[in-house]
């Protein structure tokens, strides 16, 4: 058995705390077969998280120091992609209608919404952690350790766009200069892009949020 998401864990007359310590340190609680943490991580809010198959984290490698600005450029990064300048010109060539293409927008921002709903729901679940839906996945499906962490690794890379932002982004700065580049030219740059974005984010993973 996961953690529930419809209701926090409560430490009832069952549950029985294995040791009490300090708000920032964690305290084991035990219910039947279930194990929860409960502490109060770098950014002052207590949280559970399952203490048998899922990690447990203490502090964020990715921090808690999130100002206005990078609130933007973290908006900015998910918002504006290549998509946002490629597929318009296509969705209008298909529905023929610019009322029928603004509708498809409408629909787009109402699915944005429900998803931004669920993230905040889940997200004051685990306000300690980082990791968006993997953590929920790990909280849920704690058994067999690491399975959904793995899995979702995989899936995020086997079924990513890098790859094809990475071209779309090859073919804006060759037009740039006014150059029709042949296909390894084309794959040049954009084999140097993800590289480049690569290194950035492994020389400090907090870069990732400007990427």
């Amino acid at each position: 058995m996961g953690l529930s998401f419809g209701s926090k864990p409560q430490a009832n007359s069952q549950a029985v705390p294995e040791h009490s310590q300090s708000d920032s340190e964690a305290s084991i609680i035990h219910d039947g077969d279930l194990a929860y943490v409960r502490q109060t991580a770098g950014n002052g809010a207590s949280g559970y998280q399952e203490a048998v198959g899922a990690p447990v984290e203490t502090r964020s490698p990715l921090g808690y120091h999130v100002n206005w600005l990078t609130i933007i450029f973290l908006n900015l990064n998910h918002m504006v992609g290549t998509g946002i300048f490629s597929t318009p010109a296509t969705i209008l060539r298909l529905t023929g209608s610019v009322g029928l293409a603004l509708v498809y927008w409408v629909i787009g921002f109402l699915l944005a919404a429900v998803g931004l709903a669920v993230h905040m729901e889940f997200t004051s679940y685990f306000p300690n952690r980082s990791g968006s839906e993997v953590v929920w996945l790990e909280q849920g499906f704690p058994r067999p350790k690491h399975l959904f962490p793995v899995a979702f690794a995989v899936q995020s890379v086997l079924l990513s766009f890098s790859s094809s932002n990475a071209i779309v982004l090859s073919n804006y700065l060759w037009r740039i200069v006014g150059r029709a580049p042949d296909p390894w030219e084309l794959k040049g740059v954009a084999i140097a892009a993800y590289t480049l974005a690569v290194i950035t984010v492994i020389a400090h993973n907090k870069y990732s949020l400007w990427r």
